[in-house]
């Protein structure tokens, strides 16, 4: 357990570094259309909450929605609504203790699928990481400044 809560932590970390650099562009910036799998960055980012979101959901037996774009006026609402997200992975996956406990669920098209609490938080980790980098890419077509969000960039500011 120590393992999944650990990388939690750094999803948490990396997360709000993004959003940190993210709120240094213009509103035009953030809602640019880039022409990426998400338009813009904003649109990257709610994505990435939404799956953060529909997960938990699934872990929690909540039936997952795809977030709203209307739902977020801003980059602080987002990163409000996030954090309670973020919140309750760590408190969901303490409570539950067991990394190889199965979960049975429905993709967002009805599919079922199994899947362990360990696949599954590696997942989100993986997908969040997938992510911020286009998001990084975005900032640096914009012309701003993308940060380091690597995973080994998490453990040396846990040493510092």
């Amino acid at each position: 357990m120590t393992e999944l809560l650990e990388l939690l932590d750094y999803q948490r970390w990396a997360t709000s570094k993004t959003l940190d650099s993210s709120a240094k562009l213009s509103l035009e910036q953030l809602h640019r259309d880039l022409g990426s799998s998400f338009k813009s960055v904003f649109e990257t980012l709610v994505h990435l909450y939404g799956a953060d979101r529909a997960w938990l959901g699934r872990l929690t037996g909540q039936s997952p929605s795809r977030p709203n774009l209307t739902d977020y006026p801003n980059l602080e609402a987002l990163r409000e609504a996030w954090e309670v997200v973020l919140d309750g992975w760590k408190v969901t996956v303490t409570k539950l203790e067991n990394p190889k406990l199965e979960f049975h669920y429905k993709s967002y098209d009805g599919s079922p699928f199994t899947s362990s609490l360990e696949e599954i938080v590696k997942h989100v980790v993986n997908h969040g990481t997938y992510h911020r980098g286009q998001v990084a890419a975005m900032q640096r077509m914009l012309g701003g400044k993308a940060v380091g969000t690597d995973l080994i960039s998490f453990y040396r500011s846990q040493k510092a």
